[in-house]
């Protein structure tokens, strides 16, 4: 299994940044993160892999125009050798 890290970075009044980090034996084809509010999907943003596979990561932005209490972010739509993988690489907070 994978070893992947999603990290949400800096929330802003308008942006939740995060930075992911693909564990550089996977080389993933794409993935998006998507960033859920209450449990409904809100924004998603695409990841640049080759960024994602070096030992720094890539840093993402999600743009909202507002947050309920429990925000998640979320790896999804991964393809992988051709097919789509479910992954559970998550990261979430309350927001106060």
């Amino acid at each position: 299994k994978p070893d992947c890290k999603l990290k949400v970075t800096k929330v802003t009044t308008e942006y939740i940044y995060y930075n992911l980090i693909i564990d550089d034996n996977y080389k993933f084809e794409t993935a998006n993160v998507i960033l859920y509010s209450d449990n409904e999907k809100i924004a998603e943003d695409k990841i640049n892999i080759e960024q994602a596979l070096t030992k720094n990561g890539y840093t993402g932005k999600l743009h909202y125009s507002s947050l309920g209490s429990l925000i998640k972010i979320k790896v999804d739509d991964i393809i992988y050798n051709g097919s789509k993988i479910e992954l559970n690489i998550e990261d979430k907070f309350m927001n106060e």
